[in-house]
C-alpha cells in the first residue's frame, strides 16, 4: 500500500466537513456540474463542462508535502490550500467583498469561540480530520497563511492549512 494512501480520504474528510456547512453552501453559487453537494465547492479544478453561475466557489488542493521519521513511524505533512473566487461584478446578487469576507470566516471556522480542548463546530481551523476508517491519523488543520490574487474579474482570495500524518497503529 502505497504511504499517500491517505491523502484520497483526506480529500473526502475535507469535501465533507465543508458541505456539511449549511451557511457556507448558501454563500456559494449553486453548480449543477461535479460539485459537492451541488454547490460551489471543488477538489483541485472546477470542470470544463460547468454550466450557471460559477461563483462564488471554492477550490481545494491537498498536497503531501515533507516527511520526518518519528521512533518507530514516518509523519507526513499535509498541506491544503483552499483558493476563494468570487465574482467582482455579480450584479444586485451580493456586495462581493462581504460576501468573500463571510466565505473565508466560514472556512476558518469557530475554534476560537470553543472552550479550551472543544473542536470548532464548523471550518478547517483546529479541526481534526478521521480519515475513515483507514489505519492514518491525523493531528488538527492548523491555519498556515492567507494572502490575495485578485484580477479585474473576480476577487481571488488564498487560504492554507496543515496537519501532520501518521499511521494509526504505528
Amino acid at each position: 500500500m502505497p504511504y499517500a494512501y491517505y491523502l484520497p480520504q483526506l480529500e473526502t474528510d475535507i469535501g465533507d466537513r465543508l458541505t456539511a456547512d449549511t451557511t457556507l453552501l448558501n454563500l456559494l453559487a449553486t453548480h449543477p456540474v461535479g460539485a459537492s453537494a451541488g454547490r460551489g465547492i471543488y477538489n483541485t479544478v472546477v470542470p470544463v463542462a460547468q454550466t450557471g453561475t460559477v461563483f462564488p466557489c471554492i477550490v481545494y488542493q491537498v498536497e503531501s508535502a515533507g516527511s520526518a521519521d518519528a521512533l518507530r513511524d514516518r509523519v507526513r505533512r499535509a498541506m491544503v490550500t483552499f483558493h476563494i473566487f468570487v465574482d467582482r461584478s455579480p450584479g444586485s446578487a451580493y456586495t462581493p467583498i462581504t460576501r468573500g469576507m463571510a466565505i473565508l470566516s466560514r472556512l476558518e471556522g469557530d475554534w476560537t469561540e470553543q472552550t479550551a480542548g472543544t473542536p470548532p463546530t464548523y471550518g478547517v481551523d483546529r479541526w481534526q480530520p478521521t480519515l475513515g476508517s483507514t489505519t492514518w491519523a491525523a493531528t488538527i488543520m492548523e491555519f498556515e497563511g492567507d494572502a490575495a490574487a485578485h484580477d479585474e474579474s473576480q476577487f481571488h482570495w488564498v487560504y492554507r492549512a496543515g496537519c501532520y500524518i501518521s499511521r494509526a497503529a504505528a
